[in-house]
């Protein structure tokens, strides 16, 4: 063995092109699989690093109409926590960073039932107790990052900008709740009533539950045992019926994993299709060199050297390559692995960084490693069989195996190419859902709109400002909004129609004089507000619809609450505009929508909105002065164009991964396409010297080549639009207006698929044209 280590070792660097080839191949190939597969072990299968991890259950109270998570009262939290099958439960809140010298600390606040739900343990000092009012816990990374491992910070006073705070501990590594990031922590009392946060304001809204359940609970009892509390609960019932209220009940993992299971599975899936790509063509050139080294296997099977002998020898040479592809694949996932945090595959939040332990990497090397063995050592025993001594005279020379190898290496392009064309058309239906997505018409025109969050409620000011902001260099229009649509303010109520006792469930929308011409909101029948008159409401199509089918909609009324008082007046419907998404791309309009005119903007729910000619960044110092100017400051300013496009950037991280492995993909099926006509054109020359000596023009070389190398590719193809057609319905899920058939991408693919064909048989068949036929014939 230490003999074969050694030579096999010395005729590796006697070809160092190949070798260097299948190690990178195989590098890339492992590196990808491990990366994907660390990934996939982090945020599903391994343990989170807390106590009972298994057994923690978020709840969470999420209004489905307003997109958003809403809080608790203190029955409901005490309900739960009488639940048959909670064995405890603690509540914590995101809280805004906590400034220090130096830069601000993450930060959150956690109950005390729930520090000890959690099992978080003191590396330094002690963890929090129901005293600590103002006591804080420092992460570790930060107590070795920010106070260079100093054990004297525990005790000590930091002067926040808040208050000082006494640090009281440090939390020992791995911890991260309810962030990997959270650098601090702080006592969250356990009664809503008691939360106060450090402004002195009492937020009812972001303290979310954690429950621990007895090992013999399963989650879907927790589940019905909640939502029989809150259907007892009539104001939950009304947000149940005004929101879509409902109490998600679900393990604590899929608070991180719940949206990327999909895209995990899905780029699992493209990742093993690659690495088999790349193991195709590792098999294609290790085919090829066991072909060029024909002389030399029957040389030494003439010299007495065994099948058995000659086999062990291959395999320690594929034990070297292995194992140097194993190594570069090992190395590359680091910079996988922020590739994939970069792109948005790995959330930033969970708790475990992938990292590849033994177990992983003993997993993913073991299917490829015993796959690539099987594969490769019976080339080389098929090779043998067909090499006896008798035959050592034409070894080399194509005589013997050449009809054999073509067939082997015809399976070989057949699978790269279809592996390359799934891949292909898999990107393709995704780029396609993705342009559906964006141009789909939503209601208004987002490009250049502003929208801008104020601190402060003077409503005088901000009606000045209002005013103010036309006559800013760059801005073209002006308005307001309580609930503009991709903004984080959302109302919802009811209304009725004049004649009719039916309470109608509508988002509610309170805006400004210009704001359908600052949105540029379509208005399809009657008018809006542009005269300034409040004597009506508009309403959108999909009121008018739903809800006025076979009667004018302009000769109704609704009864609407009259600004100010408990009364109720009827409201004549002056206009129609179109419906609006209202959070996402992805969900069209779901509920009717009603406009009221509001005088000028009155307190921080409101938002003004501007459409503008001038870039953002540009706009913002002016904006920022005259907003000052006015008593007010500038909270936050943000883009409704970006808005729109960040309601599907989760979509992104795939169709880029899989657009770069099926790019990969296609260039890998192309050269090993190329790399097979070329040898068969070579193995032909004689045939087409005798063709032109015959009086066969060189275009019908040229022809003849080519159709030789599409007859070569087609099984490849047709395996590959089957493979595609079972991808894409794999990705149905992911699609947008698109069929997983759809017939305008896999024409596309088919079309590109056959041109790569003819570019990669394009240079042989130039080739065979140009051959002279005396040449040829006197050499046969």
């Amino acid at each position: 063995m230490l003999s074969d280590l050694g030579s096999s070792l010395r005729q590796l660097r006697r070809e160092p092109g190949f070798a260097a080839t299948v190690v990178v191949l195989l590098g890339a190939g492992l590196g990808l699989l491990l990366t994907v597969t660390s990934a996939v072990s982090a945020l599903l299968w391994q343990p989170l690093p807390y106590a009972d991890d298994d057994r923690l259950v978020s709840v969470r109270a999420y209004a489905r109409q307003m997109g958003m998570e809403l809080g608790y009262s203190d029955a409901l939290v005490e309900a739960m926590r009488a639940t048959p099958g909670v064995e405890a439960l603690g509540r914590y809140q995101h809280s805004k960073p906590l400034a220090l010298a130096g830069g601000e600390l993450s930060h959150a606040r956690l109950s005390l039932p729930l520090v000890q739900m959690l099992g978080a343990r003191p590396l330094l000092g002690r963890l929090l107790d129901a005293g600590d009012v103002d006591a804080v816990l420092l992460s570790e990374p930060v107590w070795r990052s920010r106070f260079g491992a100093d054990p004297a910070v525990v005790g000590r006073e930091l002067p926040f900008d808040d208050r000082p705070r006494r640090v009281v501990g440090v939390v020992a590594d791995p911890f991260g709740f309810p962030q990997r990031s959270t650098a601090s922590w702080s006592l969250l009392p356990d009664g809503s009533r008691q939360m106060i946060e450090d402004d002195g304001s009492v937020p009812l809204t972001n303290a979310r539950v954690l429950l621990r359940r007895a090992p013999e609970t399963r989650v879907a009892a927790l589940q019905q045992a909640i939502d029989a509390i809150a259907a007892q609960d009539e104001e939950l019932q009304m947000l149940q019926r005004f929101m879509g209220l409902e109490m998600q009940v679900r393990p604590l993992r899929e608070q991180w994993v719940a949206d990327k299971r999909p895209m995990l599975m899905l780029l699992a899936a493209a990742a093993a299709m690659l690495l088999l790509l790349l193991m195709t063509n590792v098999a294609a050139l290790w085919l090829a060199r066991g072909l060029r080294r024909s002389r030399d296997l029957a040389l030494r099977a003439a010299l007495g050297a065994g099948r058995r002998r000659l086999l062990r020898a291959f395999g320690v040479e594929l034990l070297w390559l292995f194992g140097a592809g194993a190594v570069l694949g090992l190395l590359l996932v680091p910079p996988g692995v922020r590739g994939l945090q970069w792109l948005g595959v790995l959330s930033a939040e969970h708790p475990l960084l992938p990292q590849v332990d033994l177990p992983t990497a003993l997993l993913a090397l073991a299917l490829p490693a015993l796959a690539m063995l099987t594969m490769l050592l019976s080339q080389q025993a098929w090779l043998l069989r067909r090499l006896p001594a008798t035959q050592l005279a034409h070894a080399g020379d194509g005589v013997g195996p050449a009809h054999g190898r073509m067939r082997l290496q015809r399976v070989l392009v057949a699978v790269q190419l279809a592996l390359a064309v799934a891949l292909l058309a898999a990107g393709g239906l995704l780029l396609r859902s993705f342009d559906r997505l964006l141009s789909q018409d939503i209601g208004f025109r987002p490009q250049s709109v502003l929208a801008l969050s104020l601190d402060g409620s003077n409503a005088a000011s901000q009606a000045a400002l209002v005013d103010a902001l036309g006559s800013v260099p760059g801005v073209l229009q002006v308005s307001f909004a309580d609930a503009a649509p991709f903004t984080d303010h959302h109302s919802v109520g009811t209304t009725r129609i004049a004649g009719e006792e039916a309470e109608i469930e509508v988002r509610r929308n309170e805006v400004g004089a210009a704001y359908f011409g600052v949105l540029q909101q379509p208005l399809l029948r009657g008018r809006g507000f542009d005269d300034g008159l409040h004597d009506g409401v508009v309403i959108d199509a999909l009121f008018a619809e739903r809800y006025f089918p076979d009667r004018d909609p302009l000769q109704q009324s609704l009864i609407e609450p009259v600004e100010g008082s408990d009364e109720w007046r009827p409201l004549p419907i002056v206009g129609i505009v179109a419906a609006t998404h209202q959070r996402s791309l992805e969900d069209g309009p779901d509920q009717p929508a009603v406009y009221r005119l509001a005088a000028a903007p009155d307190g921080k729910r409101f938002k003004l909105l501007l459409r503008s000619e001038v870039a953002p960044s540009a706009l913002r110092p002016a904006l920022v002065a005259l907003i000052e100017s006015h008593g007010l400051r500038l909270e936050n300013l943000i883009s409704l164009d970006q808005q729109v496009r960040d309601s599907v950037a989760h979509r992104v991280p795939l169709l880029i991964l899989l657009a770069t492995f099926a790019a990969g993909g296609v260039l890998l099926a192309a050269v090993g396409l190329f790399a097979l006509i070329a040898g068969s054109v070579q193995g032909r020359l004689g045939e087409f010297g005798l063709r032109l000596a015959l009086g066969a023009t060189p275009a019908g070389i040229r022809r003849l080549a080519l159709r030789g190398g599409l007859a070569i590719a087609m099984p490849g193809l047709v395996l590959g639009m089957a493979a595609a057609l079972a991808l894409g319905q794999a990705l149905s899920a992911q699609l947008f207006q698109v069929s997983p058939w759809d017939p305008a991408t896999l024409l596309v693919v088919s079309a590109a698929a056959v041109v790569v064909t003819l570019l990669a048989c394009t240079v042989p068949a130039r080739r065979a044209a140009r051959v002279d036929p005396v040449v040829m014939l006197r050499r046969d």
